[in-house]
């Protein structure tokens, strides 16, 4: 179980990182067919889930492993805001081109695009419920390095501590 939390094996975290995604599309379909109340219509909201989480999860990478390392741990705080921000928005505008807007007249129908018409409201709001996937994301991620960092440095001292005794 150690390894599978973690490892810095390549195969593994493509492993974790597959796990995480899946098991994700998958309490979100299930969450989705059993609003919808269809029978037999499980693999159509389990595709539509897929397709969005593509880009839920897109916009979790893009900033964990490129705008977080790139620019805010540089100290680029505000050129970090904005790429954020425009990088949840344009794909916001994929996802709302990708998709045919069922996932929110499963999910939450309030907030649910009434035309084919793309406002900037809708992309606002969408950005915004992306960026929970992202958060969630972003923290197991560095709580789990701050963890393995511990861990390191504790090994490390006592190494330490054994090569003073002898």
């Amino acid at each position: 179980m150690y390894n599978l939390l973690l490892s810095q094996k390549f195969s593994v975290r493509i492993f974790r990182h597959l796990v995480l995604f899946l098991s994700m599309v998958l309490l979100f379909a299930w969450v989705a067919y059993s609003r919808s109340g269809e029978t037999g219509g499980f693999w159509k909201d389990f595709l539509m889930v897929f397709t969005n989480a593509l880009f839920f999860f897109g916009y979790a990478y893009i900033t964990v492993y490129l705008l977080i390392s790139r620019l805010l741990l540089k100290r680029r705080i505000v050129v970090f805001l904005v790429a954020f921000v425009l990088t949840g928005l344009a794909l916001s505008l994929l996802k709302f081109l990708f998709s045919d807007y069922i996932f929110y007249q499963a999910i939450a129908p309030e907030n649910a695009v009434q035309s084919n018409v793309i406002t900037f409201k809708a992309l606002l709001v969408n950005t915004k419920d992306m960026t929970f996937i992202v958060a969630v994301f972003a923290l197991v991620k560095f709580a789990r390095d701050h963890y393995t960092l511990e861990l390191n440095n504790r090994e490390l001292q006592r190494k330490e501590l054994e090569a003073e005794l002898r």
